[in-house]
């Protein structure tokens, strides 16, 4: 699945009961995604350009984010969680995390 808003957008964007990845892009520059993971199921997560804010869910996860300032969280489970470029915070939360970098001054907890 996939989810993109129109430039100049300022509508939230809602999805849920969702199966699979998600690909999420913002289309303009320092906008971003706010996405928090179901519960109940693997969430894997890969963001644009944005300055996106995520979380994943109790299960294993795969959160990456790209070229913005990204809040990245792992939660439950073992996940593994990129922060991609930009200056990120990127936290693994609980269970054995991989939590990565990258250019930028990123903060890895």
């Amino acid at each position: 699945m996939a989810a993109t808003l129109s430039p100049g957008s300022t509508a939230p964007l809602f999805i849920s009961d969702f199966e699979g990845a998600m690909f999420f892009d913002s289309p303009q520059e320092g906008g971003g995604v706010f996405a928090v993971g179901q519960e109940d199921q693997t969430n894997i997560f890969i963001f644009g350009d944005g300055n996106d804010v995520a979380a994943g869910g109790n299960e294993v996860d795969i959160l990456m984010g790209g070229a913005g300032d990204d809040n990245i969280q792992g939660a439950g489970g073992s996940d593994f969680v990129f922060g991609g470029l930009g200056d990120d915070i990127v936290r693994g939360g609980l269970g054995d995390d991989v939590v990565v970098g990258n250019e930028g001054s990123d903060v890895l907890i």
